[in-house]
């Protein structure tokens, strides 16, 4: 970020959309209330909205019916990044009169890809080969070599990067026609990763392009910036080297802090995967509990993930006894000591039989990944909003600062002990850009959260320190 950067400020170079055939464009930047980009770690596409005050009959003339598309260029005047994206407009929403010839409404747009998969299906076969090569060969065929036309032009215009995770083993798959998106995330449901026990990948796009990898690659990420909910200049060092980009506008917390409750209901403290080898007539049950598990990759990446720290978990709770019966599955899989395709009631058919000699594997991490899922979503989660940025995106690692609230003057000068005081990371998984025409502002929503504590539980400073 330069440090002459302005926050708050772009400049719109265009907000355009294309008729159905492409041969009328019209500039609504002058129309325009706000508009939205949006950006989520469970979501495999970008969307975008876009409210605009409509005086000319532009839904009527132009017309709009479910086939435009929307590209939106912005900058900011002193960085070199400019956000640029194309969008279809799908669904026009809220439509209403505003004065005797004016009216307001607003358009909605998604990625062209997400057109694209719905109006597929894949029909290919898999056999022994890893899920990140099937995710490669689907999105090659399916996206990068789609044969979708309007107007007589192809409807995807360009290439979108994709970054794929590798995968461990391999494995045979008919896909049972589902769309593009519904195999990737098939592929990612079963994927073992060859580093991270948790194997939790998850399949979306931010401004990168389109990513297929593990949570846990990404929290190990170096972060890319700091934020403060207040400058500390004004309680610390007057030459304070905090820019006003870091300065947080506004920060909110989730419906709930943490729900213990859903937490054991979702399986983090413990659970319980039973399997079931319908060939093998084989049956194991595994049980995990999240106190006593050393090998979470967590968001506190300084931290060695083979020790107990930073739980969300004292030693004096009712949940590291758990045995694994708050949260229980029961699975179909290949079960066997040995390689499967070795094992002697299947030795001689395994050849004729791709599933049997390249077995499932998720019985294996479904326990890990169980706790991790939701280790992220029924834990630490807050909005934080920021002077504009183009540069954040989903799967980002940042550091947040927050004042620690406190009577004592002990911890006035200090950051906010469970997330962390010197070391505050948390995983952005959600991003959302607004841009407010008629006041010129430019700001960004981030949802971040956290896997895990800032520290040990303990009160700081021992029972004494704590001072209302």
């Amino acid at each position: 970020m330069v440090n002459n950067y302005r926050p708050e400020k772009i400049e719109v170079d265009g907000i355009y959309i294309f008729n159905y055939n492409r041969e009328v464009t019209s500039d609504i930047k002058q129309q325009l209330v706000d508009f939205n980009i949006y950006e989520d770690i469970y979501s495999p596409t970008m969307s975008f909205d876009a409210t605009m005050t409509d005086s000319n009959g532009l839904i009527e003339r132009f017309p709009f019916v479910g086939e435009e598309l929307v590209a939106v260029s912005f900058r900011i005047p002193t960085d070199k990044k400019t956000f640029q994206k194309i969008f279809s407009i799908y669904k026009v929403s809220n439509r209403k009169e505003q004065g005797e010839r004016n009216e307001v409404y607003t358009i909605h747009g998604i990625s062209l890809e997400a057109v694209v998969n719905m109006n597929s299906t894949v029909d290919n076969s898999f056999v022994g080969r890893p899920f990140s090569e099937m995710v490669k060969s689907v999105y090659k065929e399916y996206f990068n070599n789609s044969t979708k036309k309007t107007a007589g032009k192809p409807f995807l215009t360009y290439d979108k990067n994709l970054f794929v995770e590798e995968t461990f083993g391999n494995h045979s798959i008919v896909s049972p026609l589902s769309t593009p998106f519904d195999f990737i995330k098939y592929c990612a449901k079963h994927s073992q990763s060859p580093k991270y026990v948790e194997s939790d990948y998850v399949f979306f796009e931010n401004d990168d392009g389109f990513n297929f990898r593990t949570i846990s690659s990404l929290l190990e990420q170096d972060s890319v910036e700091d934020y403060y909910l207040s400058d500390p200049a004004a309680k610390r060092d007057q030459n304070s080297k905090v820019k006003e980009h870091q300065i947080i506008r506004s920060l909110s917390y989730d419906e709930f802090e943490f729900d213990t409750m859903e937490s054991m209901a979702s399986g983090l403290y413990d659970n319980e995967v039973s399997v079931i080898d319908p060939v093998l007539k084989r049956f194991q049950s595994t049980s995990l509990n999240y106190h006593y598990t050393k090998n979470f990759t967590n968001v506190n990446k300084n931290k060695s993930s083979f020790t107990n720290r930073n739980k969300f978990t004292s030693n004096f709770s009712i949940y590291k006894d758990f045995d694994g019966s708050s949260h229980a599955r029961y699975i179909v899989s290949n079960l066997s000591n040995k390689a499967y395709n070795q094992t002697s009631y299947i030795k001689d058919r395994s050849e004729s039989d791709p599933v049997a000699q390249y077995p499932f594997v998720r019985h294996k991490f479904l326990n890990h990944l169980v706790s991790k899922l939701s280790q992220v979503n029924t834990k630490f989660t807050l909005n934080m909003v920021i002077p504009g940025d183009p540069n954040r995106k989903v799967g980002d690692i940042i550091r947040l600062f927050v004042p620690q609230r406190s009577a004592s003057q002990e911890f006035t000068k200090q950051y906010n002990f469970l997330y962390g005081e010197k070391e505050p990371r948390f995983l952005v998984t959600a991003v959302h850009h607004n841009y407010a025409y008629e006041d010129d502002t430019y700001m960004t929503t981030l949802e971040i959260v956290k896997d895990c504590l800032g520290q040990d539980v303990f009160t700081p400073g021992g029972a004494e320190g704590y001072n209302g």
